[in-house]
């Protein structure tokens, strides 16, 4: 090859050496257009993880919420039984107190 370059003129060598810049400045575009390519993949699994984050702590707080309304809902059930409780003994104790009325 290098007997052949010998033999060029100055003027294909000219163009020889413009052929081979555009094609540095081509593959230079492209790798640069492969490099956004590749950051913007990077950003993308970085988000990712970002979002898997956040994802895992939403889950935790609708975990925790839905203990916290489990826990009211049995606190609830409880008062209720003793509040029925309470309105079944005062119906007893009117019965009775009706029935000792009734035998005077």
């Amino acid at each position: 090859m290098n007997k052949e370059l010998k033999k060029l003129k100055r003027t294909d060598l000219l163009e020889i050496m413009l052929l081979q810049n555009e094609k540095i400045e081509a593959l230079e575009k492209e790798l640069e257009e492969k490099n956004k390519i590749i950051e913007n993949r990077n950003i993308i699994i970085n988000n990712s993880g970002s979002i898997a984050e956040a994802s895992l702590k939403i889950m935790d707080i609708f975990n925790q919420c839905q203990k916290a309304a489990d826990l009211y809902l049995e606190n609830i059930k409880k008062e209720e039984k003793e509040e029925r409780k309470e309105e079944i003994v005062k119906e007893e104790k009117k019965k009775i107190t009706r029935k000792r009325k009734f035998k005077k």
